[in-house]
């Protein structure tokens, strides 16, 4: 990025792209509300969750309104068998991080991270009392809400970090649709899951859902399409003219 040169044609194309697609999904975003909720009144009994499905209203100015659902169920307060079975996972992560080959490093140390979160949300059950202090309802309609922003703001940080580059503009078309489809698909799964899990295994899981799973998991979903792409033609830098014909 540093040995670019920012010609007037190219930082229009990176402006112009990025305020185009972040444009069309601000205004698609009440439409993909609406979708969000009526998958999550069928979700909820496929999954086995007792959880209805209520709406905020978010208003973006004076024109725009974004529903955001949520879910209508309770962090369950950690019983015997949920530090029982959550203690014995958060130990058996712990052992496999010992036992993977040296060949597996980078799993070796996600295993101890997030066994090391967990023991920080063992620790903090363990010496308070109930109600815990972050709800469902609101834990699932922040995550969401995060994640529709994250929407939003694919296309600004594509603008300074992939659309600058010589890429054709059919491919800078296809990074686009395909990582906010991605995106739109898997954040309304995420939050469903993640609503699953600390129905399951009460909310001794929750903090670690967060902290790891949370938005974490859509960055590296973003980081993932982008490293991709930043293999394709057209990202290499070219020469300048300066360069040319030398050794």
């Amino acid at each position: 990025m540093l040995g670019l040169r920012w010609t007037p044609g190219r930082a229009l194309r990176a402006v112009t792209l990025a305020a185009l697609f972040a444009a069309l999904v601000l205004v698609a975003l009440p439409w993909l509300g609406r979708l969000y909720a009526l998958f999550y009144e069928e979700a909820v009994w496929w999954v086995g969750i007792p959880a209805g499905v209520g709406v905020n209203e978010v208003r973006v100015g004076a024109l725009l309104t974004i529903p955001v659902p949520y879910l209508r169920m309770a962090s369950l307060w950690p019983a015997t068998l949920d530090w029982i079975v959550v203690g014995g996972l958060t130990a058996l992560a712990l052992i496999a991080s010992f036992a993977l080959p040296a060949g597996q490093l980078p799993a070796r140390y996600f295993l101890r991270f997030v066994a090391l979160v967990q023991l920080v949300s063992l620790g903090w059950f363990a010496f308070n009392d109930p109600p815990f202090l972050y709800p469902l309802p609101g834990y699932t309609g922040g995550l969401l809400s995060v994640g529709m922003a994250v929407l939003v703001l694919v296309p600004i940080v594509l603008g300074f970090t992939f659309y600058i580059f010589d890429h054709s503009l059919a491919q800078q078309l296809l990074l686009s649709v395909m990582v906010l489809v991605h995106l739109a698909v898997f954040i309304p799964l995420q939050v469903l899951v993640h609503a699953t899990a600390v129905h399951y295994f009460s909310a001794l899981v929750q903090p670690t859902l967060f902290f790891i799973f949370g938005m974490l998991a859509q960055v590296l979903v973003f980081v993932g399409f982008y490293g991709w792409a930043m293999s394709w033609q057209g990202t290499e830098i070219p020469a300048s003219p300066g360069a040319r014909g030398r050794p």
